[in-house]
């Protein structure tokens, strides 16, 4: 098995990865030893995929496709948003009141709604229980891509762009605005910190953290280039950022010291 593995890595093929671990697996279950180990760290190195049997009906050519967080659905668009069971390739729902040309599909936290933006200027979002369109707010799409817009970590709030320089915050169940923030420039991209006390958001070269229920801006810090996207660590300790001319920045974040650069790449 052990050799099986390593030849098999070597490969290139499609699934090599996967299969290697399978091998090792078993090698391990007859007799485990430290040359397996070694394997399977220099296996885990690979990026690897593998090809499913499934295959859901893309009707008309789209780009735009969401998944919830436990990625056992997938929304599509095409005219009206279709929303899919991954494992069966059955429709669960399709929501009719998105007519035209729809993306940035995204799931909520717990399951429960689906926010999407129109082409033109629409931003709205559906509880999938019943199909109901919940809000609909016209925003120009230009300046909003799909980052900029996010549920909080659990699911009661829509953080969404109301203009090219207001970012407005919903109750999700009702779709009342509960605060509009001013960031100090147009926004690319807004991201919830874990626990959901923190909004960051991009603003020019600025990154801004707001404490979105006081309305207050807790910490800004300024990049040589404007972020396009920001991602948040799971213990909320870190926030990263992409740039638009390709660099990946990561920023430290405390309540003591606020934010302090990492390091960044180029």
């Amino acid at each position: 098995h052990l050799e099986e593995a390593r030849a098999l890595r070597r490969t290139g093929a499609p699934g090599r990865r996967l299969k290697a671990f399978e091998l090792l697996k078993a090698a391990a279950a007859i007799r485990p030893d430290g040359e397996l180990r070694q394997e399977w760290i220099a296996a885990s190195a690979w990026p690897d995929l593998r090809e499913d049997a499934g295959f859901l009906p893309f009707r008309t050519p789209t780009g735009n496709v969401g998944f919830d967080f436990p990625v056992q659905r997938c929304a599509l668009a095409w005219n009206d948003i279709h929303v899919f069971d991954l494992a069966s390739g059955q429709q669960l729902h399709r929501l009719a009141d998105a007519s035209g040309s729809v993306g940035w599909l995204r799931f909520s936290p717990d399951g429960h709604w689906l926010s999407a933006r129109h082409h033109q200027e629409d931003f709205a979002w559906w509880e999938l229980a019943t199909g109901k369109a919940i809000h609909r707010l016209s925003a120009p799409h230009s300046l909003v891509p799909d980052s900029a817009s996010d549920f909080s970590p659990d699911s009661r709030v829509l953080a969404g762009s109301g203009s090219q320089t207001n970012v407005r915050l919903f109750e999700v169940e009702t779709g009342r605005t509960l605060k509009t923030l001013a960031p100090m420039r147009h926004h690319r991209s807004l991201r919830f910190s874990p626990d959901g006390t923190l909004l960051a958001v991009t603003a020019g070269t600025q990154i801004e953290l707001w404490d979105w229920a006081r309305g207050v801006v807790k910490a800004a810090v300024t990049n040589q280039t404007e972020a396009n996207w920001l991602a948040w660590h799971p213990q909320g300790r870190w926030l990263a950022f992409a740039g638009e001319d390709g660099s990946i920045g990561f920023w430290h974040w405390s309540e003591a010291q606020g934010l302090a650069v990492d390091y960044s790449l180029p």
